[in-house]
């Protein structure tokens, strides 16, 4: 049949444009509603995007809360272009705002030292995670958000966590089901399990949301774009130091903004991986780039901190 022959010639141009093609990253990604999709980007995309946005002489003004890592704009610029404007070309201006947040005393970072390492085939990392997740449910009575790196480890502890998070309503927020956080908002007291996705961009602000749970440091899930950055560097070290670690850290802040949205919230943050840890390799650089809060490893803290900041009302279902 002629529309059978005309749709496999279709396909074979557009697969034969997609094998052939060496200035993109190519890869093959399954949408939501399970149909395979092919997917490319070009690999000088930071230098189209310096020919297109920086390099014609216009005035830009950019801003942003997680742009830079310890003061350093260097990652961002590197990602989008603007690495490559010279001082002859252009003057970059860069300039840090402090926070309107009062952190010190809005806020408490939470990071247990008994974690085990982060494995999600470890069973006893599975029940860590469920234990340390209703401990600090009931600390702050509901009002959380959980946030994970895997729709999978996700569903694994929601299923283990539900049955000891009542009377608490909890929330899974799959691919796509944005409903779920309105539904959330109106519980005023509910549980909320979601993956990095919530880290970004939603606005919680007030009591509802008084407890933010990173199960794991959001490090990147490696794809092909992924691998085509590390052919970049001389070796794995600098790669990691230089784009891996500084992109987690990003991710983090952005995670971490969720809890505080108004100059009155107050939050407890809680970070359960073990690399956060007091003997953790990151710990330093997780906490000199978040804001500047008391850390504690007990979670009698926790329950005091809410205790000490939530009015009355805080503490009863509405």
């Amino acid at each position: 049949p002629r529309p059978l022959v005309h749709g496999i010639n279709e396909a074979e141009e557009k697969l034969g444009m997609y094998l052939t093609q060496k200035d993109s990253i190519c890869w093959v990604e399954k949408s939501d509603n399970g149909v395979l999709e092919l997917c490319s980007i070009p690999k000088g995309l930071e230098q189209l995007l310096y020919q297109d946005l920086w390099g014609k002489g216009t005035h830009d003004i950019i801003t942003s809360g997680t742009m830079s890592v310890k003061g350093d704009f260097s990652l961002f610029k590197k990602r989008t272009g603007i690495s490559y404007l010279q001082p002859q070309d252009r003057k970059v201006m860069e300039v840090i705002k402090g926070s309107p947040f009062n952190y010190p005393d809005h806020a408490m970072l939470y990071i247990p030292d008994d974690m085990p390492f982060p494995d999600i085939h470890d069973k006893s990392y599975l029940d860590a995670v469920s234990r340390e997740i209703i401990r600090l449910v009931r600390a702050t009575y509901g009002h959380t958000l959980i946030l994970f790196s895997s729709y999978w480890l996700m569903e694994r502890v929601f299923y283990e966590t539900e049955p000891y998070l009542r009377p608490f309503p909890a929330f899974v927020m799959k691919r796509g089901r944005l409903d779920v956080i309105e539904r959330y908002r109106r519980s005023r007291n509910g549980i909320l399990f979601a993956s990095d996705s919530a880290g970004e961009g939603i606005d919680l602000p007030g009591d509802i949301l008084s407890s933010v749970i990173v199960v794991k440091l959001p490090f990147p899930v490696p794809d092909s774009v992924m691998e085509y950055e590390r052919s970049k560097y001389a070796d794995f070290q600098q790669y990691m130091k230089e784009s891996i670690v500084p992109g987690m850290i990003i991710k983090l802040r952005q995670w971490i903004g969720r809890g505080i949205r108004r100059e009155t919230d107050t939050t407890v943050f809680s970070i359960l991986d073990s690399r956060a840890g007091k003997y953790g390799k990151y710990r330093g650089d997780i906490i000199t780039a978040l804001p500047d809060v008391p850390v504690t490893a007990h979670i009698e803290d926790v329950g005091r901190f809410i205790m000490e900041k939530k009015p009355e009302e805080y503490f009863y279902h509405a």
